[in-house]
C-alpha cells in the first residue's frame, strides 16, 4: 500500500516553516511541530536526509540508508538564497567553517537563508546560535510538544464499517 500523501497546503490556514540540521539530528517528530505547520526544507538539507550513514549492529558493518520524510517539500538553493547566504557569512565571526563551537555549519546557514527568503520561522534546537548574524532569523525552539494531537494515534478503523458489514446485534437497514 503506497504511503499516504500529505494534504495540500492551505495558504489561508497553514504556516510555512522550515528547520535546520539540529532538528534532523534530534529526530523529526510530528508532535514537536504546530498542527498547521507546512514543512518545507532547503534542498541542501533534503540531500542531507536523503542519504544516512550508520552502523548495522546486526552485521557490525557500516550501512547506508536512503529516503526522505514525506511530510516535507524541498525548495531550491537558487541565486536569491545564495545571496542571503553570502550576507549571513559576512555577519559570522569567526568563520563557522573553522569554529565548531559556534554551532552553525554551512547547511544551517543555507537553511537560515531559506527561512529569511520565505519569511518563515526556523525550527532549531540551538536558537542562540542564530543571534548576531546581521540578519534577523525568526527561530522556534524545537523540543516542546506543540501538537498534542500527534501524540495520540488515531483509533483503529472499525472492521465492520471498513468491510461494509453490520456489527453483531445490529438491525438490518430499512
Amino acid at each position: 500500500m503506497p504511503p499516504e500523501r500529505p494534504a495540500p497546503m492551505d495558504p489561508d490556514a497553514d504556516t510555512p516553516v522550515t528547520f535546520d540540521t539540529s532538528v534532523l539530528v534530534q529526530g523529526i517528530d510530528p508532535a514537536l511541530f504546530r498542527p498547521r505547520d507546512a514543512l518545507f526544507i532547503s534542498a541542501m538539507l533534503y540531500l542531507e536526509q536523503a542519504v544516512t550513514l550508520g552502523i548495522d549492529v546486526r552485521r557490525d558493518q557500516e550501512s547506508t540508508g536512503f529516503g526522505h520524510w514525506d511530510l516535507t517539500a524541498p525548495v531550491p538553493v537558487d541565486h536569491y538564497v545564495t545571496r542571503i547566504y553570502q550576507q549571513l557569512m559576512n555577519g559570522v565571526s569567526p568563520n563557522p567553517m573553522r569554529d565548531v563551537a559556534h554551532g552553525l555549519h554551512r547547511t544551517d546557514l543555507v537553511c537560515a537563508a531559506t527561512a529569511i527568503l520565505y519569511d518563515a520561522p526556523l525550527y532549531t534546537t540551538h536558537p542562540d546560535s542564530y543571534q548576531g548574524l546581521g540578519m534577523r532569523v525568526r527561530t522556534l525552539t524545537y523540543g516542546p510538544v506543540r501538537n498534542k494531537a500527534a501524540l495520540t494515534p488515531p483509533p483503529p478503523p472499525d472492521p465492520y464499517v471498513a468491510l461494509g458489514l453490520r456489527p453483531p446485534g445490529a438491525t438490518p437497514p430499512g
